[in-house]
């Protein structure tokens, strides 16, 4: 759903809007997780696009490390296989094969903004679906 869209939106604000409701999900998990969160590490295709990574690290309030390979989910799971394989020893050493392209910081001009964003995500999650609504 497009909340609070309207006609004076253009396609920038539509996918800003997508990109956050990504990010929304992502600071929802880890609250819900509860574990201290201190960074998010990407990887992967989508981290070419910088608007959404931005827009990860604004909807978290969190630094995004990019890895400096794409494939770097891949090779995490390649480096697990060695240590599964006894060809490693220690976690510790996935840095020698680990490093970060650039770190994303949250812009805080987007900060309040976004706030009053992800209240409303949260209103809108907590909210049954007409899909489950007995009635239709």
């Amino acid at each position: 759903m497009l909340d609070g869209a309207d006609l004076t939106h253009g396609p920038a604000a539509l996918r800003r809007a997508a990109y956050e409701a990504s990010g929304f999900v992502v600071r929802q998990l880890i609250e819900l997780s509860g574990a201290p969160v201190s960074r998010i590490v990407a990887a992967g295709g989508g981290t070419r696009l910088q608007p959404w990574i931005q827009t990860i690290a604004d909807a978290t309030g969190r630094p995004v490390e990019v890895s400096g390979v794409a494939e770097g989910a891949a090779l995490g799971a390649a480096f697990l296989g060695r240590m599964a394989a006894g060809l490693e020893t220690s976690i510790a050493d996935a840095a020698r094969w680990a490093r970060t392209e650039r770190t994303v910081d949250p812009d805080p001009a987007w900060a309040a903004a976004v706030q009053d964003r992800y209240g409303r995500f949260l209103e809108l999650g907590d909210r049954p679906s007409r899909a489950s609504d007995s009635r239709i």
